[in-house]
């Protein structure tokens, strides 16, 4: 029977091994992200558990237990999920520009621009910012957090739709996931204002954009 928790798993093991290799392999974003949502687990089940009371008009002891079960399976499972599908995207995006003839050296510094374009592209992995020191540009930890926001935004929509819809049985299907989605629009962006917050931040504390 499949089972998303031991191929996410695996698929972990296998993706996080070469840090253990080589030092200056940059920073896998699932290390500082995987992390940081299980602290805000609790702050954010009680914030979604109190909006549910609001998009599904029921009390709060109904909707605590949906609440807590959805988001542990989108954290334990979708967030690394999302880092996955996300990682996969941006090599399929590298073999594309590799393929139009343009070769970019991940690990040197350009422009500003540049390094934008390249976290973009790498949010779930973040490569040394210049060649040699394997040091990461300051901002590009706030910055690369707010790009992997998208995509686990839509994994957890799918995965607790799951969970919730199997809580409310008796309610109309998609009234259930128009209420998950709203109240993961809320989540994601108060996670996201978090993110531009730390951005802004790190940009005016830093000496150094490239």
């Amino acid at each position: 029977m499949f089972n998303p928790v031991i191929l996410v798993s695996s698929l972990l093991c296998f993706l996080l091994t070469p840090i253990l290799v080589f030092a200056d392999a940059g920073i896998p974003m699932i290390m500082l992200t995987l992390p940081s949502m299980i602290a805000l687990l609790l702050p954010i089940v009680l914030l979604e558990a109190f909006l549910y009371t609001k998009f599904l008009k029921v009390t709060f002891s109904k909707t605590i237990g949906p609440a807590f079960t959805s988001n542990l399976l989108s954290t334990l499972v979708g967030i690394p999920l999302a880092w996955i599908m996300q990682g996969i995207l941006g090599y399929v995006i590298f073999l594309c520009i590799g393929w139009a003839g343009y070769y970019p050296d991940f690990s040197s510094e350009y422009s500003l621009m540049h390094n934008i374009l390249k976290i973009i592209i790498t949010a779930p992995w973040i490569w040394p910012s210049s060649a040699g020191n394997g040091s990461v540009l300051i901002w590009a930890v706030p910055f690369a957090a707010f790009i992997t926001l998208l995509p686990a935004y839509f994994v957890s929509v799918w995965l607790e739709s799951m969970v919730v819809r199997r809580y409310f049985r008796d309610r109309d299907p998609v009234e259930v996931k128009r209420a998950v989605r709203n109240v993961n629009i809320v989540s994601y962006a108060l996670l996201a204002l978090f993110c531009i917050g730390l951005l802004i931040y790190c940009i005016a504390t830093s000496t150094r954009l490239v």
